[in-house]
């Protein structure tokens, strides 16, 4: 889409079920994909690999007339640099760093250097490397809002 938008999908265990929740500052849509009977939906059965493209075209078309708007953020938040392969906190600048809003003292603490250069770090090693992502995932706590 040429405008903000956020969004979460969703697989189950062996692509039976896909979905996707998005929303834009003035609209919210989701879609699920699966069957009344549990079926695998096949090899990219995916939320990203099925639903989100379905949500792009339908949000292209709904979106089509009305102006582009940008999300508001809260106020007290913190921005923060952060690499978009592993959600860590970015050690420098590049086309996979993004800016994401956080409260105040949330905010990913450590920076993890990627050498690879596809840019992918397997989820074992930002546990490994990482005592703030193990934090998160044992408490459940998350940084946004």
């Amino acid at each position: 889409l040429d405008r903000p938008v956020a969004g979460k999908t969703g697989t189950t265990n062996d692509e039976k079920d896909a979905w996707f929740v998005g929303f834009t500052p003035n609209l919210v849509a989701g879609l699920y994909i699966g069957y009344d009977q549990p079926t695998p939906l096949g090899r990219h059965g995916t939320g990203g690999g099925l639903a989100a493209p379905i949500f792009n075209e339908f949000m292209q078309a709904a979106l089509k007339e009305l102006p582009v708007e940008n999300f508001i953020e809260p106020e007290g938040m913190t921005n923060v640099a952060v690499n978009r392969s592993t959600g860590m906190r970015a050690s420098g600048s590049g086309p996979g760093v993004i800016m994401e809003a956080f409260k105040p003292g949330t905010g990913p603490a450590e920076a993890l250097d990627i050498i690879d250069m596809s840019g992918y770090v397997p989820p074992e090693q930002i546990l490994r490397d990482s005592s703030q992502a193990n934090k998160a995932i044992s408490t459940g706590s998350s940084g946004l809002y």
